[in-house]
């Protein structure tokens, strides 16, 4: 089973996965939790502006600086999510941008 947590890049959306991510007794068994919506949060706390999301195929898109970053949500065929971060561009200006957004990234899903 997966739970979908929509609004998850909310301070009450942000808890509630955490508080998932914990595994508490009590909850029936899962095997992922997709909030799509946090990888936009980590464009955000890293200044990334959106400039497009589509979460119908899993995709967001931002730039900062030149730097173009593609966030891809998909399912893995033994049903595990997988949330990637690709950059292109002037990767030269900031070589590290999609890492510190991978972090944001993990940071918001309470890992």
């Amino acid at each position: 089973m997966k739970i979908l947590v929509t609004g998850a890049a909310g301070f009450l959306g942000q808890q509630l996965v955490r508080a998932l991510a914990a595994r508490p007794s009590g909850i029936p068994h899962f095997t992922s939790i997709v909030a799509a919506d946090l990888a936009a949060g980590a464009f955000v706390d890293q200044g990334v502006a959106i400039t497009a999301q589509n979460y119908r195929t899993g995709t967001i898109r931002g730039d900062r600086g030149g730097i173009a970053i593609t966030a891809s949500v998909r399912t893995l065929p033994d049903g595990r999510i997988e949330v990637k971060f690709d950059q292109a561009g002037a990767t030269n200006s900031d070589p590290n941008l999609v890492h510190r957004i991978s972090e944001s990234y993990d940071r918001r899903m309470g890992r």
